[in-house]
């Protein structure tokens, strides 16, 4: 059904060309020539992400020797991987120490309140402010260190 007189008149589509041999103009957009694609990755160092203001470096042509060159770059050797005693800190005070049985019986101890006090009731807060009340010991406990 076509309603004559209602809205705007609609566009005229062109007819596709049956002419093969018809050329691209020289100012279409969606043809770059080799020497603009150069002028552009040499303008181009990094970019820059809009959302964090992260900047990513702009990856190498497709030769091979440039690709090993950036991969080697950023490789990690066995140099920079650290031993397993140097990642972690060292606690030195009594007050780390506590801080640190705390926090690792902080699990436990919830369990063991969510088993006992709940008992028919399962929406007991008891276990939960529990928990809390422990990991807020454990972390000042850890400050004082």
């Amino acid at each position: 059904m076509v309603v004559e007189g209602v809205g705007a008149e609609r566009p005229q589509i062109p007819e596709p060309s049956n002419d093969k041999t018809e050329e691209v103009s020289e100012t279409d957009p969606l043809v770059v020539s080799d020497e603009e694609i150069t002028v552009k990755d040499e303008r181009i160092k990094e970019w820059t992400m809009p959302r964090t203001g992260m900047t990513l470096p702009v990856l190498p042509t497709s030769t091979g020797a440039s690709i090993t060159e950036f991969l080697s770059q950023r490789v990690v050797s066995a140099d920079d991987i650290k031993a397993a005693h140097h990642l972690v800190r060292k606690i030195g005070s009594v007050h780390g120490q506590i801080a640190e049985m705390i926090w690792i019986l902080r699990p436990v101890v919830y369990a063991l309140a969510m088993q006992r006090l709940q008992g028919a009731s399962k929406r007991d807060w008891r276990p939960w402010i529990l928990g809390l009340g422990m990991e807020a010991a454990a972390r000042e406990f850890g400050k004082k260190e």
